[in-house]
């Protein structure tokens, strides 16, 4: 085993340690949507997020699994809590507020409850899954643009491809509506660039967003065997690589001309653009590819917290430095799901 193998095991292990405190302070009700470092520790932690604990499910279940050994356990506790919570008409509601009803949450739950399925031939679980996928399936018109559930008012983004990459991942059949979400998403992003991966209409974009967007494309291209968004996801990794290469870091927000508009890191979406990089070197074996997967994923270990504390051990802040506007000063519990994912992916090229 290599050095850096060995250490990237070390700091999976440390992650999944980390989400098991944010798992026990929400009384095994969900993950913990944050810790607040700006605020005392009685109320530092925010209430379980549905959405992330969806998708950290499959870490949990599969792909990180060995890292911890009780991994397992918890992935059924959340699998069980997110069929409690789930709306009568299959939905999930958006944020820690439970309010109203969120396309695009749903769909990263629908990721947890397969893995449930997959894992455990619970038929609660595929009922589930199914309520879910028939919400998500209706909420598209018959062009397959999203109507309803969205984060923005009247605003369906190319980085929802995310939320459709489960839904073809469950149900290889009703593809149609699915196949229209999917080339109106591309399409925008081909029109508007980098900005249509925004949360917001703006002329930038988180990196996280336009991963969701970028692995939304990807990894349906792949199920549906559908080149040109492959080819697409492609090509704008080429541009993000040359980027990197001449300014030596991935920065937090990019304009359409892939120019940095960000004086910090989004510690997010650097977890997310390693799996990407990696995967894209899986399909083309560009050793440009592999080499900056490495670079990043080497910062983003020298970035984790050690500590004696297990509220901080293991730990990864939201934004490098914490005081970038990527929820400064805090933990979220995603940007620990993109690191193991990260984590997995890297050591398949290793």
């Amino acid at each position: 085993m290599s050095d850096l193998i060995r250490d990237i095991n070390r700091s999976e292990h440390l992650t999944i340690c980390w989400l098991q405190r944010a798992f026990e302070v929400t009384q095994e009700k969900g993950i913990s949507h944050s810790r607040r470092n700006y605020l005392p520790g009685i109320i530092a932690w925010r209430k379980a997020y549905p959405e992330t604990t969806g998708f950290l499910i499959e870490n949990l279940l599969r792909t990180n699994s060995g890292s911890h050994p009780q991994s397992i356990e918890i992935g059924i506790k959340l699998s069980e809590w997110l069929v409690k919570i789930q709306n009568e008409d299959g939905s999930y509601n958006s944020g820690i507020s439970l309010k109203t009803p969120s396309f695009f949450n749903t769909g990263q739950i629908l990721f947890g409850l397969v893995e449930a399925y997959e894992y455990s031939k619970n038929a609660i679980y595929l009922n589930s899954l199914n309520l879910a996928y028939d919400w998500l399936l209706n909420a598209l018109d018959h062009n397959g643009i999203c109507y309803k559930g969205l984060y923005t008012e009247n605003l369906y983004q190319s980085y929802y491809s995310r939320a459709l990459w489960p839904m073809i991942k469950c149900k290889l059949d009703n593809l149609d509506r699915i196949n229209q979400s999917l080339q109106f998403l591309a399409e925008a992003y081909q029109k508007n660039g980098l900005s249509s991966f925004s949360f917001y209409n703006t002329p930038h974009a988180l990196t996280h967003t336009i991963a969701y967007g970028l692995e939304g494309f990807l990894e349906s291209g792949r199920l549906l065997n559908n080149s040109s968004l492959i080819e697409l996801t492609i090509k704008t990794l080429d541009q993000f690589a040359e980027q990197i290469q001449q300014t030596k870091l991935l920065g937090a927000e990019y304009d359409n001309q892939f120019r940095n508009q960000s004086n910090y890191c989004c510690t997010t979406g650097q977890a997310q653009f390693i799996s990407l990089f990696c995967k894209a070197y899986q399909i083309s074996q560009n050793s440009i590819y592999k080499e900056i997967a490495i670079k990043l994923i080497k910062e983003l270990m020298s970035w984790q917290i050690k500590s004696t504390n297990k509220d901080h051990n293991g730990a990864l802040y939201a934004s490098h430095p914490k005081s970038g506007n990527y929820f400064p000063y805090q933990y979220v519990n995603w940007t620990h799901k993109f690191y193991l994912d990260a984590c997995y992916e890297i050591k398949k090229i290793l």
